[in-house]
């Protein structure tokens, strides 16, 4: 296998686009596009056996269309008869930074690597068949299953579920809770939200995210516009009563939000897969370890697992050196999935990431720890917690177990 692999990989390091190239604009407009490629090539792969790659030419081509347009288009040609075997050509528009091909080779290789782990050695289990390298030697491959099997479900443990895609975020539609209310970002918020971060006083707000630190209201709102409209973000803005982010004032709920102490948003949505994470978070020192910094959190996963939009991963990341934001999603019910090595390249350094997520099946567990703890009786009159949410969600899991 260790000759296939190295094949393999070697075709691997020809198509994929390299960083410091002529090509450095994104060839993807969104996951989705991604995602269709790296299936073509992946599916490619397994046709082939992942064999005979010495017959086979795999290049990456880029043009430029007449509406400015850049199009990447993965060709396959058989060296031998001379002919395409495989076409695939992904839309895209095709603007964003040299760090998103190194992300996105990143993403290729570990997927490869899955790819690769489901060929056997010569003399493994399962059920294989014998095929034929560019050198005659016969290696084991695994028989994918049957169309029947993986229709219904039993093929490789996979489970059917719903093809219809979810709705997309929309943050013009608020999302209302006792301390906080979460809506579109507006021009109307840079204000309030410039006073709040302090960025001055507080650069370490934006230690761990890949971007410049603003210098004054209008930078800031060039920035948020930016995400909106180039990262196509679902950006929130955060609003709360700063005097009352933990406190219930003596009135009844629900009071008056008229502050932005930060901003979270949705981003990488995939309606296909159903999938998308959870980031671009900004609390600011006032909002921070707050009950409102819970809600907020809170309010988001619900819209998500919502049946209006019917997601089904929420995923959340953190530089591996970060180690309270991945503490914070745990506690919130976030379950640690992995770790992307040499990730990204940010502010010069060299980033890992540590991947979280919250999947359809665990969200009802999820949800209700997070809904018992945000109860008025879990808190005393100065606003501390009775009882913690691991505690509360460790507990639930032991009675619905």
């Amino acid at each position: 296998m260790g000759n296939t692999t190295s094949r393999v990989q070697n075709q691997l390091s020809q198509i994929l686009p390299q960083p410091h190239g002529p090509d450095n604009a994104r060839p993807f407009s969104d996951h989705e596009d991604r995602e269709q490629f790296i299936h073509a090539l992946l599916s490619l792969l397994r046709q082939c056996n992942l064999l005979n790659f010495d017959a086979l030419t795999v290049k990456l081509l880029y043009s430029r269309r007449t509406d400015d347009r850049l199009v990447a288009t993965l060709i396959v040609v058989d060296s031998v008869q001379d002919k395409i075997r495989a076409k695939v050509e992904p839309s895209e528009d095709g603007k964003d930074q040299a760090e998103a091909f190194l992300a996105f080779r990143r993403y290729v290789e570990v997927r490869l690597y899955e790819l690769l782990q489901s060929v056997p050695e010569a003399g493994g289990g399962g059920k294989v068949q014998s095929a034929a390298t560019g050198n005659g030697a016969n290696v084991p491959v695994e028989s994918p299953p049957s169309y029947d099997a993986a229709k219904d479900g039993t093929g490789g443990g996979a489970k059917t579920v719903p093809t219809s895609p979810a709705n997309r975020p929309d943050s013009s539609l608020p999302l209302v809770g006792t301390f906080t209310t979460l809506t579109g970002i507006q021009e109307s918020h840079i204000p309030s939200l410039w006073h709040h971060l302090h960025l001055q006083e507080h650069p370490t707000l934006m230690q761990y995210l890949p971007w410049p630190i603003p210098t004054s209201p209008s930078s800031l709102s060039t920035l948020l516009t930016h995400l909106i409209t180039d990262r196509h973000f679902v950006l929130y803005a955060i609003l709360a009563d700063p005097s009352h982010v933990s406190l219930r004032p003596a009135s009844p709920s629900p009071w008056p939000h008229p502050s932005c102490v930060g901003i979270i948003a949705y981003l990488d949505i995939n309606t296909t897969h159903r999938t998308l994470e959870v980031g671009a978070v900004i609390f600011a020192p006032v909002l921070q370890r707050s009950i409102a910094a819970t809600e907020a959190h809170y309010l988001l996963l619900r819209n998500a697992f919502s049946a209006e939009l019917g997601y089904r991963r929420v995923a959340y990341k953190c530089a591996t050196e970060n180690v309270a934001s991945r503490r914070a999603a745990e506690r919130l019910g976030y379950v640690y999935e992995g770790r992307f090595r040499n990730h990204m390249i940010m502010h010069g350094v060299s980033r890992d990431s540590d991947w979280l997520s919250v999947v359809e099946e665990e969200w009802e567990g999820v949800r209700g720890a997070l809904e018992e703890w945000l109860r008025e009786g879990n808190f005393d009159e100065g606003g501390r917690q009775v009882r913690k949410l691991e505690e509360i969600r460790r507990e639930r899991l032991g009675r619905e177990g």
